[in-house]
C-alpha cells in the first residue's frame, strides 16, 4: 500500500500530563521517552508531536507501569479546556450534537493520524474514534485516552445531562473490565465493530442556553484562519471523511466528493496532483481499518467483510490478499506476516 497516506502530526493534548501520571504510577518520565527525542515535562497542550511517537509513548508507558488501563488515566486527567480553541467553539455551540459536529470538523487541524466523527446509528450517534494506519502497539492505550476524553467532552457540553448509551471498543475483552467501569462510569462492550460512545439521538439536539451566537461567529472566523488548508489538503480530508463512512455510509467517490463540497471530477484532478487516486485513498484507509479489527479483535471474518462493504467474503478475501500477500485469516493467524 501507498506509504503516502501515512502522515503522522498530533497535538501532544493529554500527552502534557503525562509526566505527571507516570511520577504517581512509580515511573521515571525519562525512561519512557527514552531514544525518542522527547522531554514529557516540557509539553504542553499545544506542543505537536510524531503520531507514531505517541503510540511508543503509550506503549512503554503502559508496560513499565504495569497498568492495561493506563490510557484510561491518562484521558481522565486531561481537562476538556486545554483542547484550546477547538474547545472555546463547542462550548458556543448552540446544542451538543453542534459541539461535537465542531470538534469533528476542527479536529483535523490538531491530528493527521486519526479521526473523531460523528455518525448515525440506529436511530442514536455514534461519536467515535479511529486511526488511520491500523493496528500498532500503543493503539489500544490512544483508544483508551480517547473513550475517556470522549465522555468528558460530553458530560461538559451537556451540563451532565446527556452520558452514553453504551461504550463500544473494537478490541478484545480484557482481564480486567473494572477499570474500564470505574473511569467511564459506564459497562463497556468489546469485540465490537468500532471505538465510539453511543449517545441518545434526541438528548443531543436539545438546546444549549450558555452559547453565545456572536462569539461563535468570532470563533469560528479564527478556526478557519488557524487551521488552514496547507500542503496535501485533499487526501488528508478525504481520509478523514473516509475512515468512518467505511462502516456507516456509502464511501463511493461521488457521495465523498459532494460531502467535500466538489465535484467527482475536480476531487480526482486534486488527488492526482498530489500522486493519488480515490481508489487509493479508499483501499489504504480500509485496509487500515481491515488490519486493526482483524488484530484488535475477535469479530469473524465474515462480519468484518461485511462492515467494510465488500459484496462477498471472496471479494474481502481476494482484495486483502492484493494489500497484504496473504489471507484476512493468516493474517490474523500469524502476527510475523504484520511486520513483512
Amino acid at each position: 500500500m501507498s506509504g503516502r497516506l501515512e502522515v503522522s502530526y498530533q497535538r501532544a493534548g493529554a500527552f502534557a500530563w503525562m509526566a505527571g501520571l507516570l511520577r504517581d504510577l512509580g515511573v521515571d518520565p525519562a525512561e519512557v521517552s527514552r531514544g525518542l527525542g522527547i522531554d514529557l515535562d516540557a509539553l504542553t497542550p499545544d506542543s505537536r508531536l510524531n503520531f507514531a511517537d505517541c503510540l511508543i509513548l503509550l506503549e512503554r508507558a503502559a508496560a513499565l507501569t504495569g497498568c492495561a488501563h493506563f490510557g484510561l488515566l491518562l484521558g481522565a486527567r486531561y481537562p476538556w479546556h486545554a483542547h484550546g480553541l477547538i474547545h472555546d467553539l463547542a462550548c458556543h455551540a448552540p446544542t451538543l450534537r453542534q459541539g461535537l459536529l465542531d470538534f469533528v470538523t476542527w479536529q483535523l487541524g490538531y491530528c493527521s493520524g486519526a479521526v473523531v466523527y460523528l455518525l448515525p446509528m440506529d436511530g442514536d450517534v455514534a461519536f467515535g474514534y479511529g486511526i488511520y494506519g491500523g493496528n500498532a502497539p500503543g493503539s489500544r492505550q490512544l483508544y483508551q485516552v480517547c473513550v475517556a476524553i470522549g465522555c468528558a467532552i460530553v458530560r461538559a457540553l451537556s451540563d451532565g445531562e446527556v452520558a452514553p448509551i453504551e461504550i463500544h471498543f473494537a478490541d478484545d475483552t480484557p482481564a480486567d473490565v473494572a477499570p474500564y467501569r470505574q473511569a467511564l462510569k459506564a459497562a463497556p462492550r468489546f469485540n465490537q465493530l468500532q471505538t465510539c460512545l453511543v449517545l441518545p439521538g434526541a438528548a443531543i439536539d436539545r438546546p444549549r442556553p450558555s452559547a453565545d451566537p456572536a462569539a461563535r461567529v468570532r470563533l469560528l472566523e479564527q478556526a478557519g484562519s488557524a487551521f488552514g488548508s496547507g500542503s496535501g489538503a485533499t487526501s488528508r480530508k478525504l481520509r478523514h471523511l473516509l475512515r468512518p463512512q467505511l462502516l456507516g455510509e456509502d464511501a463511493s467517490m461521488s457521495r465523498a466528493a459532494a460531502a467535500l463540497g466538489l465535484t467527482p471530477r475536480t476531487l480526482r484532478r486534486r488527488l492526482v496532483a498530489e500522486g493519488l487516486t480515490f481508489e487509493a485513498v479508499r483501499d489504504d484507509v480500509r485496509f487500515a481499518v481491515a488490519r486493526e479489527l482483524l488484530e484488535m479483535t475477535r469479530l469473524p471474518v465474515g462480519e468484518i467483510s461485511a462492515a467494510l462493504a465488500f459484496a462477498s467474503h471472496a471479494a474481502f478475501d481476494q482484495a486483502f490478499r492484493r494489500w497484504s500477500g496473504t489471507s484476512p485469516s493468516a493474517w490474523r493467524r500469524a502476527p510475523g506476516l504484520r511486520a513483512a
